[in-house]
């Protein structure tokens, strides 16, 4: 089921932004998904130049349009579409958590 739903994200050529956010970074410049909505309109969920206890001075983060926001990767591309497929090759439950193992590419 993850592949199948990740393969039709590639195929439909969903955008992928980068940012980096470091403590200098007005909150007003977050992306949209750290962002929230209330009476007054749209505020940054938190302010990093709050967070000192960050060992990495940059934040950087990846968003795929309406699929996902979260820490990058390291793989860097401008659109699903360049992934060309994806193949889940192993998951690894560990405390709670899965560690999903892939391969991607043509």
């Amino acid at each position: 089921a993850i592949e199948e739903g990740v393969n039709a994200a590639i195929r439909e050529a969903r955008e992928v932004r980068s940012f980096a956010i470091t403590a200098a970074t007005p909150p007003s410049e977050y992306p949209a998904a750290m962002r929230v909505s209330d009476e007054g309109g749209s505020r940054a969920a938190f302010d990093m130049s709050t967070l000192d206890f960050i060992a990495r001075p940059v934040l950087r983060l990846v968003e795929v349009d309406g699929v996902d926001f979260g820490p990058c990767g390291g793989t860097h591309v401008s659109s699903l579409a360049e992934l060309q497929c994806a193949l889940c090759v192993g998951l690894e439950r560990n405390r709670g958590a899965v560690r999903l193992r892939f391969v991607a590419g043509g």
